[in-house]
């Protein structure tokens, strides 16, 4: 394949696919892996520990095999435990990325308190005797 400007097509279709495959690859795997569902946490009982793995073989696999391929591949699988570990804590909803009523918002949304102003609406204020009426702010 041809270079298109200074994009060298050939490389970059190559490194995509590595990407790509790893990823998927690397969650049919941990699906595969974890186990049964813990009662307690909704979760599988393995997931955590699959997690893990995969965020220390993403960091590993390029420090032991000196190959462009095997560094797509630890970008893959680094991205792919980092996503489920994100997943798993639910960081979206507590850091407020998902809008107003998730699980993150709640605690400031419950507890909000409106703040008091010093505003007094006017009042008409009438003197005695004369009929007349003043407004006073």
């Amino acid at each position: 394949m041809k270079k298109i400007g200074k994009l060298n097509v050939k490389k970059t279709l190559t490194r995509s696919a590595v990407i790509a495959v790893t990823g998927a690859a690397s969650q049919i795997v941990a699906t595969l892996v974890e186990g049964e569902m813990d009662s307690t946490t909704s979760r599988p009982k393995n997931a955590e520990i699959v997690d893990y793995a995969m965020i220390a073989a993403g960091v590993l696999l390029p420090e032991m095999v000196k190959n462009e391929m095997a560094v797509n591949a630890g970008d893959a699988l680094l991205a792919v435990g980092a996503y489920r570990m994100a997943v798993a804590y639910n960081l979206s909803d507590k850091i407020g990325v998902n809008g107003i009523g998730n699980e993150g918002s709640k605690t400031i949304q419950n507890t909000w308190i409106p703040r008091k102003t010093n505003f007094r609406p006017a009042q008409k204020n009438t003197v005695a005797g004369s009929g007349n009426s003043q407004t006073v702010l």
